[in-house]
């Protein structure tokens, strides 16, 4: 323990109660106390709940490393950026009930392949001579809506040819949206979908 201790940055010693110790300290001892007796499956359910910048990358390179050493980690979170992070496979449930499971890459490339993610300081000029298929997201990067994702390569050859394009790829679905459409309810989606039209105007 002395030495999960020392390398999680604990502050406190082992005489004393968990209750009187932060929540980040509280947050690292739970984290110990599941890996300590080195198992062969961890289980980790929201670690970095609470945690600061510092403290979180302290707990990350543990998780890594209980990855690397061929563990089964079972992780569960709401926080999208580290399942993406971590995980190869993903279960979402909503009132108990399984919504969608398998490999996130596949499940990402399950979805409609019909619009690129560009970066470009033409941005704006793309947009004027691609109205109707374009979304502006800033002044550097849109979105571009193809008739067909058969078209993917003729459209990205054309576009990179005619303008100064920095990136141009395929537009996934973050994790997150993934997660908003099977455990959110309709009111929220609608919400959220709200929300980024007013960050886009």
């Amino acid at each position: 323990l002395p030495i999960w201790m020392e390398k999680l940055q604990v502050k406190g010693k082992l005489t004393d109660k968990i209750k009187s110790l932060s929540k980040g300290n509280q947050q690292k001892i739970q984290l110990i106390s599941s890996i300590a007796h080195n198992p062969d499956i961890v289980v980790f359910d929201e670690p970095f709940t609470g945690l600061d910048p510092v403290n979180a990358k302290l707990l990350e390179s543990v998780v890594k490393e209980q990855i690397k050493q061929d563990k089964i980690v079972i992780f569960s979170s709401h926080q999208m950026n580290y399942i993406e992070e971590f995980c190869d496979d993903i279960l979402i449930m909503k009132n108990g009930e399984i919504m969608i499971t398998g490999n996130i890459k596949q499940i990402k490339q399950s979805y409609q392949r019909d619009k690129l993610k560009i970066e470009s300081k033409d941005a704006k000029k793309i947009k004027a001579d691609y109205k109707d298929q374009t979304e502006l997201q800033d002044s550097t990067n849109l979105v571009f809506k193809m008739e067909s994702a058969d078209q993917k390569q003729k459209v990205m050859q054309k576009l990179v040819k005619e303008y100064d394009i920095d990136s141009i790829g395929v537009l996934e679905p973050t994790l997150n949206d993934i997660f908003v459409e099977y455990a959110g309810d309709e009111k929220e989606i609608a919400e959220i979908e709200k929300l980024k039209e007013e960050e886009r105007a």
